[in-house]
């Protein structure tokens, strides 16, 4: 497999907007480029990624991705997730000679090279690999081969929808739930549970996070 990895990025002035009333404007563009620095050193360590996709309209965050190794795919401007997706699937697989494309958001502040290598595990051209959040509704990794015909469906209830999308594309879906794949930062309850647990744990992203990774996972889904 020639695999790409994209991470789609708002720009930074609209990203985080339900953390509005308990961070300011910089400090959701800061949390966003540390989320997307961690995103890129863990993928970064898989062997089997060989190119990792920044798409946005936002200068700051081409020139971080640039920083880190990733290649950009600059908007003009924001069209929303799906489109930009879309868009990128489409230049891995006519530019980039891709096989398979790894898409992920950019607030997955527990991801770890295991989550990676656990869904390419499961992978093949024939199959869709998908891994939820912590509800069950969104989608917080997906692998596919880059088909022109796939319609992306990220927002609420993206899960189920990119299912139905697999089966309408001759794709076997097969989900994988996966600990660092599981929690995103998206509301102010995720805020909250995020800054509970990593403030509880003195260490670094992506360092003996499966110390205490299950102990945060099970409170998390309990409250939800």
């Amino acid at each position: 497999m020639s695999i790409c990895a994209i991470i789609p990025v708002k720009k930074l002035t609209e990203s985080k907007s339900r953390l509005s009333q308990v961070l300011s404007a910089d400090e959701r563009a800061k949390l966003v480029a540390q989320f997307l620095r961690h995103e890129l050193e863990v993928l970064r360590q898989v062997a089997a990624i060989e190119e990792i996709v920044v798409v946005s309209s936002d200068l700051v965050i081409l020139a971080l991705a640039q920083e880190n190794g990733a290649t950009v795919l600059p908007e003009e401007q924001s069209e929303g997730i799906n489109v930009a997706v879309t868009r990128a699937v489409a230049w891995a697989r006519e530019e980039g000679g891709k096989t398979a494309v790894l898409i992920l958001p950019v607030d997955l502040p527990f991801l770890h090279p295991d989550d990676i290598t656990r869904l390419l595990a499961a992978y093949d051209d024939q199959r869709l690999v998908i891994s939820p959040d912590g509800r069950h509704e969104g989608t917080n990794a997906l692998l596919l081969p880059p088909l022109a015909a796939f319609t992306f469906h990220y927002g609420p209830h993206s899960l189920q929808k990119h299912l139905a999308e697999a089966q309408m594309q001759q794709l076997q879906p097969h989900v994988i739930p996966s600990p660092g794949l599981l929690f995103d930062v998206d509301t102010l309850d995720d805020w909250y549970a995020y800054q509970q647990h990593v403030a509880a744990t003195p260490i670094l992203l992506n360092q003996n996070i499966r110390f205490f990774w299950p102990n945060f996972l099970g409170h998390y889904i309990r409250e939800k």
